[in-house]
C-alpha cells in the first residue's frame, strides 16, 4: 500500500465509517473533525474512495489545532479540530457497481436515511448515477428542508 496525502485526492470522497456513510466535498472538509469522534477512533483504518474510484485507508491522524472561532471550542458540541491524515492507497479501483452497492447497502442498514424528506429521490439518483463522482456529489448535498 503506497502512501498519499489528502491534497492528492479527487473530491468528493466517500468515507465508510463505523458511524455510516459520509461524503466529503473538499480537502478542507475532510481535515476538520469533532474531538469526540477522533477520540472514538472514527479515522482508525477508515476505508474511503475518491471521485476517480481510487480506494484508500487512513493510516494515521495528526491533530494540528482548533478549527474555527474560539480555537474550535463550543458550548454545545465537542471541540472541532484541524487534522492531517496520512493515507494508504489500496491497489484496487472501486467500480461503479461496487460503489453503488455499498451506498445502497448503507441505505438499507441505517434507517436514519429514511428520515430524509427526499430519501426516495436520493435512492433513485444513486441508482441512476453513472460514476463514483456522481454518487459522492449526490450524497454531498444536504437533505432538503421542508418549506
Amino acid at each position: 500500500m503506497s502512501s498519499m496525502t489528502v491534497s492528492e485526492l479527487a473530491f468528493p470522497v466517500l468515507a465508510f465509517s463505523k458511524y455510516g456513510l459520509e461524503s466529503k466535498s473538499s480537502a478542507e472538509e475532510l481535515r476538520v473533525e469533532f474531538k469526540a469522534a477522533l477520540d472514538d477512533g472514527i479515522f482508525a483504518n477508515l476505508p474511503m474512495v475518491d471521485a476517480s474510484g481510487r480506494t484508500f485507508r487512513v493510516v494515521d491522524t495528526k491533530i494540528l489545532g482548533g478549527a474555527g472561532p474560539l480555537w474550535g471550542f463550543s458550548l454545545l458540541y465537542s471541540r472541532r479540530l484541524r487534522i492531517e491524515l496520512e493515507l494508504g492507497l489500496a491497489e484496487n479501483q472501486m467500480t461503479l457497481e461496487e460503489g453503488r452497492g455499498r451506498v445502497l447497502k448503507n441505505f438499507r442498514s441505517w434507517h436514519g436515511w429514511e428520515s430524509r424528506d427526499d430519501f426516495d429521490d436520493l435512492r433513485e439518483a444513486v441508482s441512476r448515477a453513472e460514476s463514483i463522482r456522481e454518487i459522492a456529489e449526490i450524497l454531498a448535498v444536504p437533505a432538503a428542508t421542508p418549506g
